[in-house]
């Protein structure tokens, strides 16, 4: 999946470069001019904006390109907002269409969403929008940018704006990434916000481009999130040193028509080898092309889409979910047989992970040459699944893999139905459906 996202701010609308100019301020007219942006953005008591995502799905041979577009009024004091999201598929024939309202209310943020013809109802931090709060984040960044300079003129819908380049100062890092999105997308791959800190420590400045015009409004802003990944996995990499065993987790295939496949991933496995790699995690498939090759089951589109807190994703997912997410059948030790394969031409220590749910199946496993095996879904759903068949012998667990810990895992803690009060109606009625379709 590929995204392109534009944010504009202020008195624009859907923006798009209609022309460049020569003129460039000198340092001191870019110094004022940012300081009348920072007045003339700190009267503004309601602002308008609009965000664009344009994504490329494709799941196999067959592609479907979605634009969603997002119009978002903000009032500040208190803090309300209004969002009209639209998904529309390139031929136009099928469309997706959400409204979200919030409001300040007791220091949390009320949230009501209406999607697929169904109204729900969240509370959150105040801050749990911030990415979509426009005003909030411009007086950011205007207020911490540093080592500016105006590099050009340029039209933002046909007005006369000055593009100013700079970066903004370390101490602001962490809350822009916060802002920003960054650091709910860590979290999503188990990062915590203090482990994101500690990674961030190396970087020195974010680069940012503003757009403003002459009356100090901001029309457009942009930011560059590269360098910053880049130092994030340097940093993470400096700091599992020499004394740690270096596992990868590598495909056996790639689960989809035209990606690598059994022999393709063996040579691959090969490389790794050779690398000095001390152990492999044997797995398939791309989450983002093919998610249930590798997990197996049903996916709950209601529970997925329920738990995501970025609106434009919900959106998408409500629109095209089950196309985009399509089921493969569950079995026990699904990757076994290609697991296989991969023992008789590697010689470094293998870890077997798929569908482990019995201590038959482990068994079967561990002597058939693979050194360990990973389980996730049994322990989610029995932490002391392994204590159990130690002091029981031969036991399977009380997973059904109706799949609600992978819709929930990437917006809030990891969990089984089976060990939560309260769960929405609505989720209930779809683990229900998913038992009654087994």
């Amino acid at each position: 999946m590929k995204s392109k996202k534009l944010l504009a701010a202020a008195l624009a609308a859907v923006l798009t470069l209609a022309g460049c100019g020569t003129t460039v301020l000198s340092a001191e007219e870019t110094k004022e001019l940012l300081t009348l942006s920072q007045k003339t953005m700190a009267t503004v008591e309601s602002m308008a904006a609009e965000m664009t995502m344009e994504m490329d799905m494709s799941m196999g041979e067959e592609t479907a390109e979605t634009t969603t577009v997002a119009k978002i009024l903000t009032q500040q004091n208190p803090l309300r907002m209004q969002m009209n999201l639209s998904a529309t598929l390139e031929d136009g024939t099928e469309a997706q269409n959400m409204q979200m309202y919030a409001e300040e209310e007791d220091g949390k943020l009320r949230t009501y969403v209406l999607a697929a013809d169904t109204w729900y109802s969240q509370t959150m931090e105040l801050g749990g929008l911030a990415q979509y709060n426009a005003e909030e984040n411009v007086t950011l960044y205007l207020s911490n940018l540093a080592d500016f300079s105006a590099t050009a003129t340029e039209k933002i819908n046909d007005t006369e704006a000055t593009k100013i380049e700079g970066t903004l100062k370390k101490d602001v890092l962490q809350k822009v990434l916060a802002e920003s999105g960054m650091t709910e997308t860590a979290a999503a791959m188990g990062v915590t916000e203090e482990q994101l800190a500690t990674l961030t420590e190396s970087v020195k400045s974010l680069p940012l481009t503003l757009w403003i015009d002459a009356d100090g409004y901001v029309l457009k802003y942009e930011m560059n999130l590269t360098e910053v990944m880049q130092k994030i996995m340097d940093k993470a990499m400096e700091a599992a040193g020499s004394y740690m065993a270096v596992l990868v987790k590598t495909n056996m295939r790639d689960g989809f028509r035209g990606g690598l496949e059994i022999d393709d991933c063996i040579e691959v496995a090969r490389n790794l080898e050779a690398c000095g790699a001390h152990a492999l995690v044997l797995s398939g498939g791309f989450v983002s092309r093919a998610p249930m090759y590798v997990m197996r089951g049903q996916m709950p589109i209601r529970t997925l889409t329920y738990y995501m807190k970025q609106l434009w994703l919900k959106a998408g997912v409500k629109l095209a979910g089950r196309w985009m997410i399509p089921s493969v059948p569950f079995r026990e030790a699904y990757f076994y047989e290609d697991a296989l394969q991969f023992r008789k031409a590697l010689k470094l220590p293998l870890v077997y992970v798929g569908g482990l749910v019995s201590r038959e199946k482990i068994d079967m496993v561990l002597d058939s040459g693979f050194e360990c095996v990973a389980m996730a879904r049994a322990l989610i759903n029995e932490p002391d699944f392994v204590n159990r068949m130690k002091e029981r012998g031969e036991l399977r667990c009380g997973c059904e893999h109706t799949n609600y810990c992978i819709a929930r895992m990437y917006s809030a803690e990891m969990a089984c139905h089976r060990h939560l009060q309260g769960l929405p109606k609505c989720l209930q009625h779809e683990i229900e459906r998913i038992n009654a379709r087994r």
